[in-house]
């Protein structure tokens, strides 16, 4: 193929990518995992897909990007190391581009402990106390999420956060904070977390340490909340103020929380499904947890491709008639025509705001009933999606005119669970609410 219209980029590697043909020549072939990591020929598996828009910056070998030898051009797992030949391709891998500065967080039902943790209190609800734990940040750079895993024993559920410098075993400098946060989550409960996103001005370095701080909102507020134990055996110092300065306690079960940097947009959610019975749909019934902002959600259903979200069979734009933490609401589509489903096919049930710069935050609800599947998501408009591997899926149904085509919803006052599922935002969200967050 005659290298015409190529670019050079980073690693001494030229690219040509064919016109609509998904073709792409590399030139200086090297082997996997190294600098110049280059294949001669190529061609990419989903022409005018998750393609080589992306892969141009990334052809040799970079993040989100792996070589696989010739002879399997369909089906198949890429293999990390395997070398590039004449006839190699590379195919685009599911890579989150979240760093962790520190994430004690577990996964699931197992995301924090239920009913115990550090008291978070006014002193009109008996004693003030406010709670520090002391961690070192895993990488150096700017903070953008912040969620705490917090249960509430009395109103008003009003609190702060900071995070702070470490100074001789006590917080020292404050760096950032955050007023007004509130849980809507009862101590006892799992696994809703308070969500801190859209933090700007917060820089962390890797190997220093810092403190966490959770106080209440006003040191003579009525407010007690817990903030819940780690899950994952998380071991560190922890200092508490009763309102006269700070107390360290070494050797401590360290609170539930993550400190995260992330792509500021929206944020989209993708569960795969297979069809249990071929047929017309009729009718669509999705779980949604209404926060704040526009309420407006897409509802759409797309095909497979090679387990991500392939081509867009049907969208509806709907309101959700549920607010976060209650049941049993659903978003119902009636009355659908013109979409088929076959049986034994997987298909991706795709919800997102109704815009990107949408104001509007939410979860999508798990389902009661223990199902599971492959769970993506999307931080960039649903241009690329990010793999949770198999995950319980969010609640919802897909109903033909005489059978049930798909359905993981329960039955009663247990429909879905109110508290756990997958976010829903617009990248204008913005504020702190008490959202679902599951591991990937």
């Amino acid at each position: 193929m005659p290298c015409t219209n190529c670019n050079p980029i980073s690693n001494n590697c030229t690219t040509y990518a064919g016109p609509g043909s998904g073709d792409m020549e590399v030139c200086n072939p090297g082997s996997a995992g190294t600098p110049n990591n280059c294949s001669q020929t190529t061609q990419n598996p989903n022409p005018g897909g998750l393609g080589w828009t992306a892969a141009l910056s990334v052809a040799c070998g970079g993040p989100g990007f792996v070589i696989k030898s010739s002879g399997s051009f369909s089906g198949f797992t890429p293999d990390d190391g395997s070398p590039g030949n004449f006839l190699s391709l590379i195919t685009p891998t599911l890579v989150s581009t979240t760093v962790s500065y520190f994430d004690d967080l577990g996964s699931g039902e197992n995301t924090y402990q239920c009913c115990t943790g550090w008291p978070v209190s006014g002193s009109g609800a008996g004693t003030y106390a406010a709670t520090a734990n002391l961690f070192t940040a895993l990488a150096s750079g700017s903070v953008s999420r912040i969620d705490i895993g917090i249960g509430v024993v009395s109103a008003p559920d009003s609190f702060s956060a900071s995070v702070w410098t470490n100074s001789g075993g006590a917080p020292g400098v404050e760096l950032a904070h955050w007023d007004n946060l509130g849980s809507s989550l009862p101590l006892g409960q799992c696994c809703g977390v308070v969500t801190i996103p859209f933090i700007t001005g917060l820089t962390l370095t890797a190997g220093q340490s810092y403190f966490m701080v959770l106080g209440p909102e006003g040191s003579s507020s009525t407010t007690s909340l817990t903030w819940n134990l780690n899950s994952v055996g998380a071991i560190g110092q922890v200092d508490t103020n009763n309102g006269s300065g700070w107390n360290q306690l070494p050797g401590q079960t360290l609170g539930a929380f993550d400190i995260l940097s992330q792509p500021q947009g929206s944020v989209a959610e993708a569960n795969q499904f297979q069809v249990t019975a071929s047929g017309s749909v009729s009718q669509i019934d999705v779980a949604v947890g209404y926060v704040s902002g526009q309420n407006a959600f897409d509802i759409e259903i797309h095909d497979n491709n090679n387990g991500v979200p392939g081509a867009l069979l049907a969208s509806w734009d709907e309101p959700s008639p549920q607010n976060f933490g209650g049941c049993c609401a659903l978003i119902s589509i009636t009355g659908i025509s013109g979409l088929s489903l076959t049986a034994g096919q997987q298909y991706f049930m795709v919800l997102r705001t109704q815009t990107d710069n949408s104001t509007a935050l939410a979860q999508w609800n798990q389902n009661s009933t223990a199902a599971t599947g492959l769970a993506v998501f999307s931080l960039d408009g649903t241009l690329t999606w990010n793999s949770r591997g198999q995950q319980g899926l969010g609640a919802f149904d897909v109903l033909g005119a005489s059978s049930t085509l798909y359905s993981n919803l329960g039955t009663g006052t247990t429909v879905y669970q109110s508290f756990y599922g997958w976010p829903l935002s617009g990248s204008a969200s913005g504020g702190s609410k008490s959202l679902v967050k599951q591991k990937k």
